[in-house]
Parts: C-alpha cells; sequence; structure tokens
C-alpha cells in the first residue's frame, strides 16, 4: 500500500518529510515574482504546486486547494499512490483515536512524530479497517449560521444552488451539513485514490464556477464547507471513516501586526452588518489573547 500525505507550506517552517509526508509549497508561482518574499525561502526546499497543469498563481482565491488541484492533475508526479492526503505546515493528524479533538503543542520537537502517533504501520492499519481518514467533526450551532457569521453567506447559498443544479445526488448531504451541527474543518483527509479523484472533479467544477461568477480576486472561503458536504456524501453512502484528533502547533500563530491587519479587513467587511458579526470580525484577536488552555477547552467543546 502506498500512501503520500501533502503537507501544505506558504511560509517558512519545520518541514516534515519522508517516504509518506511530502512538503508542497503553496502558490509558488506567486512567490517567484516576490523573490524577497518570505515565501521565496521555501523555493528549493520541497516541491511546488506551479508545475504542469496547475493553478497555483490563483492561491490567494484557493488557498490550500491550489495543492489539491496540483496532485489531481499531476497524480503521475507524485509516484501513483493508493492514498493521497492533506495537512498543512501547522495543523497534522493525530494518529490514533481519542476522546479529544484537538492537540497543542509549542513547537515540532524530535520526537514530535512519535508523539503523534505517525508511522507508516498506524496509517495502513486506519485505512485498512476504514474507507477514509478525516479529521474529528466540531459542533456548532449549525454550519450554515457558522458560515454566516464569518463570511458573506451568499456565497454558500450560491454554492448550494450550484450543488442542485449539477450535482442534484449531493442534495441531501449538502442539506444535512450545512443546516446542521457538525463541521468538519481544515480541508484536511486522507482517501483511497479513486474517492480523491471523485472529490476533486466535484469539489472544483463548484469552485470554478463561483470563481467565473464571483470574480477572480474573490477568495473563495466555502471550500472546507464543500468538503464538509462531500464527507457526508460519503457517510451517506455507508462509507466508513476513521476520526481523528488534530495537532496544532502553536508557536506559529500569527504576529500580532497579522491578527491586527485580519481583524481591520474583517470589520470592514462587518461594517454594515449587524452585531454578531461585527462580534465575531474580533475572533483572531480574541483567539491571539486567550491562554493557551481556554483556547484548547475551546476547541475541544463538543
Amino acid at each position: 500500500m502506498k500512501t503520500k500525505i501533502l503537507i501544505s507550506y506558504h511560509k517558512p517552517f519545520e518541514i516534515l518529510s519522508d517516504e509518506i509526508l511530502t512538503p508542497v509549497h503553496l502558490g509558488r508561482a506567486l512567490a517567484k515574482e516576490n523573490a524577497d518574499g518570505a515565501a521565496a525561502q521555501l523555493l528549493h526546499k520541497m516541491a511546488g504546486d506551479d508545475t504542469g497543469d496547475n493553478i497555483s498563481a490563483k492561491n490567494p482565491v484557493y488557498n490550500e486547494l491550489t495543492a489539491v488541484y496540483w496532485a489531481w492533475k499531476n497524480y503521475d508526479a507524485l509516484g501513483e499512490p493508493d492514498n493521497i492526503g492533506f495537512m498543512h505546515y501547522r495543523r497534522h493528524f493525530v494518529f490514533r483515536k481519542s476522546l479529544k479533538k484537538y492537540y497543542e503543542r509549542k513547537k515540532i520537537t524530535p520526537d514530535y512524530l512519535s508523539r503523534i502517533s505517525y508511522s507508516k504501520e498506524n496509517i495502513e492499519k486506519l485505512l485498512t479497517e476504514h474507507d477514509f481518514i478525516v479529521n474529528m467533526p466540531h459542533k456548532r450551532a449549525s454550519v450554515y449560521n457558522h458560515f454566516k457569521n464569518a463570511h458573506d453567506v451568499s456565497e454558500l447559498d450560491r454554492a448550494l444552488d450550484i450543488i442542485s443544479a449539477r450535482h442534484p445526488d449531493y442534495t441531501e448531504a449538502a442539506n444535512r451539513y450545512v443546516f446542521g451541527q457538525y463541521a468538519f474543518f481544515y480541508n484536511m483527509f486522507i482517501f483511497p485514490r479513486d474517492i480523491f479523484f471523485r472529490y476533486a472533479e466535484w469539489i472544483f467544477d463548484i469552485l470554478s464556477e463561483l470563481e467565473t461568477e464571483r470574480g477572480e480576486n474573490a477568495r473563495l472561503f466555502v471550500s472546507e464547507r464543500l468538503t464538509g458536504i462531500f464527507m457526508t456524501k460519503l457517510l451517506l453512502e455507508g462509507l466508513t471513516p476513521a476520526y481523528l484528533p488534530i495537532m496544532y502547533i502553536a508557536d506559529a500563530r500569527q504576529k500580532f501586526s497579522e491578527v491586527k491587519k485580519s481583524v481591520k479587513e474583517n470589520l470592514k467587511h462587518a461594517k454594515t452588518q449587524g452585531f454578531k458579526k461585527k462580534l465575531y470580525a474580533l475572533r483572531p484577536l480574541i483567539l491571539y489573547l486567550l491562554p493557551s488552555f481556554l483556547v484548547r477547552a475551546y476547541r475541544n467543546r463538543k
């Protein structure tokens, strides 16, 4: 069984790499244009998402999904693995079952991979006993309201319309997920090849339509919710998931200047909205100021 787990990087950080863990530089096409930027430091340290058929230059629109697109269109460059997964430079699966959804460490230490129970044997066992791997879901009042509080809900509404028109067999899954309480965040998974190709074809069909309608500079925040809809469809089909916790590397958090920039941008979009949305715009600052044990408790709530 051959497995590749791509780890997306957009800034310098501790690089995890072996026969399974495969670091990928996001938005490399843009980093090449900005040779003095921090992201340019990654140019010679890992593969980029800018070879072959790619959408690397659209990273500000698609975010980590530029790596998903690259893997889909250049699967042979990865050695045609039987299974493929995605993680992030500061968010990784913990490869064991747990009652906790969320763990946190200050940095990646020499024993880090053993701390998250990472091994080829553990991954193969999980994939032998389950149809796919996904992070444990987080409970919210509803996925729809959670998105509405943070973003322009018309993006999600339009995505649901596209699903209804172009992929009606996903309508039930879409409604169950979006108007339900359990959310799959982070765009993290490990899929067998056939499920991955099905996922990529489905999600990029929807996102490309949204990009055309909303403009090439509009960031597509809805991708996480689409991934959740796809997970729900797999569950409705009777497939069995391995639900795994997430490890977050806390000292990779944003600088205060970046937090201020995020809050300012959020408030700009929320200025004509209600009080709740304006309050939600302050979330990056609130999380930045909260002690880590409170953040862990917040992430682990049922």
